[in-house]
């Protein structure tokens, strides 16, 4: 990849990291994704993340894909193609997210917990 594409793909994250609406409530699906972008260093290309998640999980790669475009409509990725594949970045922050989670948390029912458990398990 030439050093302007890098440029463009850097300036976009940098903007759109700064837009993530972290008042959006994830399905688990795609909670589970995004978990599993968290984990290690990307950018991800859409095989990739399927050995990560989609495997594990007993998806179809549509499957996937349809949820890595519904994460990337709602702002909590982006994507870009170098060549014939595409990869994710995350945009959103785990912590800021989880920090989110528990504040609802601690305002709300206790079916707001369970998302946060989810988080917390995959990090043992």
């Amino acid at each position: 990849m030439d050093e302007e594409k890098l440029k463009s793909i850097r300036d976009e994250y940098l903007t759109r990291s700064d837009k993530v609406d972290y008042s959006l409530d994830l399905p688990e699906a795609e909670t589970d994704v995004m978990l599993a972008l968290w984990r290690g260093e990307g950018p991800y290309n859409t095989s990739k993340v399927m050995k990560l998640i989609g495997e594990h999980k007993g998806w179809k790669p549509s499957t996937l894909i349809s949820f890595l475009s519904r994460l990337e409509e709602k702002g909590f990725i982006m994507s870009y193609k170098d060549g014939k594949e595409r990869f994710y970045i995350p945009l959103a922050e785990k912590e800021i997210y989880v920090k989110r989670l528990t504040e609802k948390l601690n305002s709300a029912s206790a079916q707001a917990f369970l998302p946060i458990l989810k988080i917390f398990q995959r990090r043992s």
